[in-house]
């Protein structure tokens, strides 16, 4: 297994560093994408966009695919015509491109997606409605709690909603992990900003993040 076994509460579980993976630093190093101020003037982020396709094979990162419960964190984000897209900010894909997992985001109706295999087969989602708050070109922290029969959402570490979803069924790793691609052209990169993105094996880990590196809203 990827993870070991779970004692909630525990900081030190590994997560998965996406920022590292997908070796986004070095693309800027490189100049193949730009270094951007990130939620606050200490904080780096980067600047994802269209030229630059960050695809890596999943068997490099999940060797033995995902556990079944998990926990998904990023600090992005959307600007433009971003915010009227239909996304996908992070997904793993068969290798025939079919999604498997995914985070996506709709622009059009406000909402946020966990989408995922089944253990039927079938495709599945999980859909959180009535987000425009989301849309608003500001910088926000979105964390998914992905656990065995439900996914819960938290937006700038406020909760929104749990949602029970049916088994879900095994990562194929023969395929690719993506960030930033549209829905329904996962050959078309999406430009968004990127500050911070984990997959880590407490599923829980959510509840105990904070969000002070966040700007201070009315």
């Amino acid at each position: 297994d990827i993870c070991p076994t779970i004692r909630i509460g525990q900081d030190d579980l590994p997560g998965f560093d996406l920022i590292s993976q997908f070796q986004i630093e070095k693309a800027a190093s490189q100049g193949l994408i730009e270094r951007v101020v990130g939620s606050t003037s200490l904080q780096v982020a980067y600047k994802l966009g269209p030229n630059v396709d960050f695809r890596i094979p999943t068997s490099a990162i999940y060797s033995n695919g995902l556990p079944d419960e998990y926990s998904f964190l990023t600090t992005f984000r959307m600007t433009g015509a971003t915010l009227q897209k239909y996304w996908t900010i992070w997904q793993i894909q068969d290798s025939s491109g079919k999604e498997q997992v995914g985070v996506n985001l709709n622009g059009q109706l406000k909402s946020v997606e966990f989408s995922y295999k089944g253990a039927d087969g079938k495709h599945q989602t999980a859909s959180f409605l009535h987000l425009p708050f989301l849309f608003d070109s500001q910088w926000h922290k979105l964390m998914i709690i992905v656990e065995a029969n439900s996914v819960t959402l938290f937006i700038d570490c406020i909760k929104i909603e749990s949602l029970n979803i049916k088994p879900k069924g095994k990562i194929n790793t023969d395929g690719f992990a993506v960030l930033g691609k549209l829905k329904n052209n996962p050959q078309i990169s999406v430009p968004f900003e990127i500050q911070w993105m984990v997959i880590h094996c407490d599923p829980l880990r959510p509840q105990r993040e904070g969000c002070g590196e966040l700007p201070a809203r009315v």
